[in-house]
């Protein structure tokens, strides 16, 4: 059995990717679900912490790979949500 490395780099790029899916998703969506947003990037920030990442700088990642519909829903899902 092989062994499988994960770089905190491979594992930061593979959860920004898939926060700014869930975000782009939820935009996309008339009702913008802000819960499922809240929900989403929860685990997302688990994953990054139980990893050591920092969670902030990915924030700043994520909102630069949105676009701007999609950054105002990320916007009104952090009520006391992103802060590390």
């Amino acid at each position: 059995m092989g062994c499988n490395i994960l770089f905190r780099s491979d594992v930061r790029a593979v959860l920004i990717g898939v926060a700014v899916a869930y975000v782009s998703a939820a935009a996309a969506d008339p009702c913008g679900d802000l819960g499922y947003i809240r929900g989403c990037l929860d685990t997302a920030r688990a994953v990054a912490l139980c990893h050591g990442l920092a969670w902030a700088d990915m924030v700043q990642a994520i909102r630069e790979a949105l676009t701007p519909g999609a950054v105002e829903l990320l916007e009104a899902a952090r009520v006391g949500l992103l802060e590390e």
